[in-house]
């Protein structure tokens, strides 16, 4: 191509298209683990900064009132970031991005996208306002607490739904690196205002209002210089779009048509984790807080193992089914839902045997009770039992969006929330918080059952399912094995602490379990 890409109202095809500066291609099949190592790498980071977080929360807010209106407040900005963010927004503008950049010329398909950014952000100042008004709502109510933190947090849906919507372009350029690390800047700026809290002196209960909006404001002061990242990132490779007239032709169209359904079954699933919160909030003080510390404890096997599979094959998948490349989709979705399970199934035991020396190593504390560890260790092993689940189901709902049926996803999502409600109010009275994360994994496995279902039936998998089905079944003997030794090396330990329960549990675990699944695993990557 001429120096400084094609002219205006030029379009890249063929060898033009596959050397223009700037324009790259989306992982192929082999890039997939590539990719996910690289997300995979960076969320572990994320996760283990996120560990180290929640340590400081726990001994500085503990399961206080002021920790549960701070875990409530920041729910909603979360539930915006699922919703318009890393949710339906970028997974629609995924496909669409790579269309676009493809049959475009650049200054056109920059144009364009400075059209959607600019209508992303005026929907996000709608966000905002209307959680000032919530805000407003909840002081009015006596919440004073509650109705400051959002307030403060409000903001952050702007900034992380752009921040994502970033991504989604990037990772169809191949960059999630920048995408990947993103997380990490939250984790370091939350930790910094723990840190200086504890340094203001910031150490008793009485103090977790101070404290709480001194992590709010933490987050806010995040989720700008996470946007700031992506967009150098993208100018670096020459994306360079500027708010400007929004035009809406097919392809914004186009856009707003796979959103709308992801957006409506992210909402039913964001509103009903949400609901979950003010039961919880409805148990008494705490139960908010042990939900809060469980699943961000979950979350690391999870955004490791199983979400960094997922948004590294989301760009391949759309790629090969646009250009009907249907056997090449179901072997790259075959390799990920092997990978993802082989994987998943050892962190489930390893979380349910060890949750309590793991929460008793890293949470106990003056603010942070042994009452308080036993109850967020039996929310912890009802979560971990629909690890897997969850797992797989990020993997086939980003498998049927890639395949432009959305509102299958939707659809199941909208009768596996009706499933997890009735649930939740049913368990919710005897077994407390536990029931609401019961409920959650019954809710998963549901949801995962149907969405396989639902591939195999669109012939998304390909012929039959014994490709899974031994993996499956060598999986789970090397777990059971593998669990056998944990529970009896973690019974022993017990008299010396949970630091030598999990110290001895881990690695004996690890080790037991690539022993007999090592060679299944390395067939699956390959």
């Amino acid at each position: 191509p001429r120096r400084g890409g094609p002219r205006r109202g030029e379009r890249l095809s063929g060898p033009a298209r596959a050397q223009a500066p700037g324009v790259s291609s989306p992982p192929s099949q082999g890039g997939i683990l590539r990719a996910a190592s690289t997300v995979g790498s960076w969320t572990l980071a994320s996760r283990v900064l996120g560990l180290v977080r929640d340590m400081l929360n726990a001994r500085v807010l503990g399961d206080s009132p002021a920790m549960d209106a701070f875990a409530l407040a920041f729910r909603i900005p979360n539930l915006f970031r699922r919703m318009f963010g890393e949710g339906a927004f970028a997974s629609a503008l995924v496909p669409v991005w790579g269309d676009v950049r493809r049959t475009r010329s650049r200054e056109d398909a920059s144009r364009w996208l400075g059209s959607v950014l600019t209508l992303l952000g005026g929907a996000l100042v709608a966000v905002v306002l209307l959680q000032w008004g919530a805000a407003g709502v909840l002081r009015a109510a006596g919440r004073d607490l509650f109705g400051v933190l959002l307030f403060l947090m409000a903001p952050y849906a702007l900034l992380i739904c752009q921040t994502a919507a970033w991504g989604a372009v990037l990772q169809v350029e191949g960059r999630f690196a920048s995408t990947a690390f993103s997380p990490v800047v939250l984790n370091l700026f939350w930790i910094g205002a723990l840190a200086w809290a504890l340094a203001a002196g910031c150490t008793s209960l009485q103090d977790g209002p101070r404290t709480a909006a001194i992590v709010a404001g933490s987050i806010l002061a995040a989720g700008a210089v996470q946007w700031t990242l992506q967009v150098v990132q993208a100018r670096r490779i020459g994306l360079r779009p500027r708010p400007g007239r929004i035009t809406i032709d097919a392809d914004t169209r186009r856009l707003g048509t796979l959103m709308l359904p992801m957006a409506f079954g992210a909402a039913v699933f964001q509103v009903n984790l949400l609901v979950d919160s003010f039961l919880a909030d409805s148990l008494g003080p705490g139960a908010v807080s042990h939900i809060h510390y469980a699943d961000r404890l979950m979350e690391l096997p999870l955004g490791l193992l199983g979400l960094s599979l997922a948004t590294a094959a989301f760009p391949r998948l759309g790629e090969l089914l646009r250009t009907g490349d249907r056997a090449g989709a179901a072997n790259a979705v075959r390799m990920a839902l092997r990978v993802s399970v082989l994987m998943l199934l050892p962190a489930t035991a390893g979380l349910a045997i060890l949750a309590r020396p793991i929460l008793s190593l890293l949470f106990e504390a003056r603010n942070f009770n042994a009452e308080a560890v036993g109850r967020t260790a039996e929310v912890l092993v009802a979560y971990a039992a629909g690890l897997s689940a969850f797992g797989v189901g990020h993997l086939l709902v980003r498998l049927l969006q890639a395949s432009k049926r959305p509102a299958v996803a939707v659809r199941i999502g909208v009768l596996t929330v009706m499933l997890k409600i009735v649930l939740s109010l049913w368990w919710m009275v005897p077994l407390r918080e536990a029931g609401l994360a019961w409920a959650t994994s019954a809710g998963a496995l549901f949801q995962t059952a149907l969405l396989w279902w639902a591939a195999r039936f669109y012939g998304l998998l390909g012929e039959g399912s014994g490709w899974l089905r031994g993996s499956l079944l060598r999986a789970l003997c090397a777990t059971a094995a593998m669990s056998l030794a944990v529970g009896a090396c973690s019974s022993a330990a017990a008299p010396l602490g949970a630091a030598a329960q999990v110290l001895a549990g881990v690695p004996l675990g690890i080790c037991i379990y690539l022993l007999l699944a090592g060679g299944e695993l390395r067939r699956a990557r390959g």
